[in-house]
């Protein structure tokens, strides 16, 4: 699934909606989206919910309306920020029909597409060309058409009429039983409860553990849904997420829904009652829903789901039960006289082969009748005894995972896909692995690590050099287990300060200044190219003629410029008349940081972008001036970034994870000897370049091939040359390349 799809069916049902409301076709509002805000990833998206660029007006701010300051046509610029996306779609529909420059587009159907996209064009909504056709394009290649059939069937059945007086939004008004109140799952009867809240006997060893949620079974793919109104995301995880709603007394309830094949929402979102937050997984075919109180004082405590959803279904009106065994949870929360009667076998029966879920997990029969009546049958045999022995609630590691960012981050990303394809590649179960994103230093990792340990983890790999002082510590104290840290230098000790060797700690370092120098020889041939068509502008070049590169650094460490030189030399390898202008953040992963020194970069006029941060700020803004007119290239880092940049993009420094943790996890299974302190590079295919972007020169794919098989066989030797580059600008080259 491309990007542009995995946009839409995301955010295919707000567009719809505001599609019910105003009439404007749900294939453009999302085309539109797609195209503003870089498929969800722009800064004004990821920041502020603002999906269409919007900027806020003086009567926006009088009105109360927050806003985010960043840079565009010009520098500090207001935008609209948003508690929610819906909020940005639906602020983007009143926009166009309050505005009478667009009044014209209100007499059009509301399935014309074409006619739609190209009248906002007409009436000045982009500054661009072809803004028409790009919109017509992204619907007709990803099949947006399909939405706004499904309104006009939708409403022609219904015999409603378009317009907001019709169809109140479902997300500003409660959810969709008209309340404010939600259940977390879309039922129409009742939730089937396979395992609540309580103790309960595990399977393996026969040992009683508290199970702090229930399990609700689940359809692979059925919507999981916001509880309240006014929500919180307070964080998500791999397949889990939690949302916080307040209280009046100034306590706080978490809900945490988890074993989901897909999440919707991101830490920070504010959600609404009924809100789509994403879908349930194949996992256990069922959704763990778990509930947390935390007073106002800081203490904690689980709450039973089913009092929680009981409190939910009495302010919401909510009719549907829930039950597991054909007994109502709710009747110990409820009044004698209004507490329903437990189900008898038969009527448990019937009402089991009649719900949602009465198909779920069959097999092995041709029948789906009689499949459903013996599944049933079974059910209602096993249920007291039920146990999911792979909860994720009392889950038991070998591995632990320690993440300083999520699966949002590339940096993050590639550590989680390598350590997921090393686990595929030596046949663990990916049960096995208990992940921890974004915990903080020190303090944070030590109790990450503690958590994991009593998880029975012997294995804990922790991602960043942020985490090397706490590993450290935390192997002094557990020889039983072993440690992985990442570490920024090739210079690395296991060696604690009364000179003891952890024999249990081990160092990782990828050596991407190799890959690094190979994509620079990539930015030189650019550069070179361009020089050639006379395409530089002048103020690209300083005052000795040399073109200005730039490059995004997160911090003055030995590998921040051991990556600089290297890319550096790269570029001059293939082109001499160049100058490097290097800009210090201070931050791994902070991207309004990172935007802004790229645009400084931009400004001064710099061809080609390079960075080595854990985020994409810098690529994005390098495709904004590229699509803007600009002569601005970019290289990118941790991934392949040309979906990103399509425009931009020439290639991505690429570290291959999965190289070390398939040689850990396959020598720790079969009890082989491995290195302490591991470095790797081309040698060892831990370090690569990306595939090359369309706007790469060409004959950069043949001079790539020679220069990296050069390196393999070391033929040429790229030195770790880790001296500091003065004044933003490198100065030495002698003995960076040997």
């Amino acid at each position: 699934m491309s990007k542009n799809q995995e946009y839409a069916q995301q955010y295919a049902e707000y567009a719809m909606e505001q599609m019910r409301r105003y009439g404007i076709p749900a294939s453009v509002t999302l085309a539109q989206g797609i195209l503003e805000s870089s498929n969800g990833q722009s800064r004004l998206a990821r920041n502020e919910n603002n999906h269409f660029g919007i900027k806020a007006t003086p009567s926006w701010i009088a009105g109360g309306g927050k806003y985010g300051i960043y840079t565009d046509d010009k520098p500090n610029e207001k935008f609209c920020s948003y508690d929610s996306v819906g909020d940005s779609y639906e602020h983007h529909s009143r926009f166009l029909k309050e505005n009478s420059r667009y009044a014209s587009c209100f007499k059009l159907s509301p399935d014309d597409y074409k006619g739609w996209a190209q009248s906002i064009e007409k009436a000045g909504y982009a500054t661009g060309g072809k803004y028409a056709e790009n919109l017509q394009k992204i619907i007709e290649q990803n099949g947006l058409q399909k939405y706004d059939r499904q309104v006009m069937q939708e409403m022609a059945a219904q015999g409603r009429q378009f317009g907001v007086e019709h169809n109140p939004l479902q997300t500003s008004e409660g959810a969709e039983h008209g309340t404010g109140y939600s259940f977390p799952v879309e039922r129409k009867e009742f939730l089937f409860v396979t395992s609540p809240f309580g103790m309960r006997q595990d399977t393996k060893d026969g040992t009683k553990r508290m199970h702090t949620g229930m399990d609700i079974r689940c359809n692979n793919g059925d919507a999981v849904l916001a509880t309240e109104q006014g929500g919180k995301v307070v964080a998500v995880g791999n397949k889990s997420l939690t949302v916080e709603y307040p209280r009046a007394d100034g306590c706080k309830i978490q809900c945490t829904y988890k074993n989901l094949g897909e999440v919707f929402v991101r830490t920070d979102d504010t959600v609404q009652a009924g809100n789509r937050l994403g879908k349930s997984g194949k996992s256990g075919e069922h959704l763990h829903f778990s509930v947390r109180q935390i007073h106002a004082d800081g203490t904690q405590r689980d709450v039973d789901p089913a009092a929680y959803l009981a409190e939910i279904a009495q302010k919401g009106n909510i009719k549907q039960q829930v039950l597991h065994n054909g007994n109502d949870l709710f009747a110990k929360y409820k009044s004698p006289e209004n507490a329903k009667e437990n189900l008898s076998p038969d009527a448990w029966m019937k009402k089991l082969l009649s719900s949602e879920d009465s198909g779920v997990g069959l097999s092995g029969c041709s029948d789906p009748i009689v499949e459903m009546a013996m599944t049933a049958f079974t059910s209602l045999m096993l249920l007291a005894t039920q146990i999911d022995s792979k909860n994720e609630e009392e889950q038991k590691g070998w591995i632990g995972v320690i993440l300083n960012g999520d699966e949002t981050e590339a940096y993050t990303l590639a550590h989680i896909d390598g350590i997921r394809a090393a686990a595929e590649n030596v046949s663990l179960p990916e049960q096995d692995i208990i992940w921890k994103e974004r915990v903080g230093a020190n303090d944070g990792c030590k109790s990450a690590v503690k958590d994991l340990i009593r998880q029975g983890c012997e294995i804990i790999i922790a991602n960043s050099a942020i985490y090397e002082e706490a590993i450290k510590s935390e192997a002094e104290k557990n020889p039983e287990v072993d440690f992985v840290v990442i570490n920024d230098s090739k210079t690395q000790s296991t060696v604690t300060e009364d000179g003891t060797e952890l024999t249990n700690l081990y160092n990782v370092h990828m050596d991407t200044y190799e890959a690094s120098y190979v994509a620079g020889v990539t930015a030189g041939m650019k550069v070179a190219k361009l020089k050639e068509k006379k395409k530089i502008p002048a103020k690209s070049f300083d005052e000795k003629k040399n073109v200005k590169l730039g490059y995004v650094a997160a911090e003055a460490n030995d590998d921040a410029h051991a990556d600089i030189n290297a890319y550096y030399l790269g570029v001059k390898a293939v082109c001499k008349k160049v100058v490097l202008q290097v800009e210090y953040i201070d931050a791994w992963n902070n991207s309004d940081a990172e935007a802004t020194a790229a645009g400084d970069l931009i400004r001064s006029g710099c061809v080609v972008l390079a960075s080595n941060t854990d985020l994409d700020a810098v690529m994005q803004m390098a495709e904004n001036a590229k699509e803007s007119g600009k002569c601005v290239y970019a290289v990118g880092r941790n991934s392949d970034m040309r979906q990103m940049a399509g425009k931009a993009a020439l290639t991505s420094v690429v570290s291959v994870w999965s190289v070390y943790y398939t040689e850990l996890f396959d020598a720790k299974l079969n009890g082989r000897y491995m290195e302490q302190n591991w470095n790797g590079g081309y040698a060892q295919g831990a370090v690569t370049i990306s595939t090359l972007g369309k706007s790469a020169s060409s004959g950069t794919g043949d001079r790539v091939k020679k220069t990296e098989e050069k390196i393999k066989n070391g033929k040429k030797q790229i030195a770790y040359f880790s001296t500091r580059a003065l004044d933003g600008i490198l100065e030495s080259e002698k003995g960076q390349e040997q």
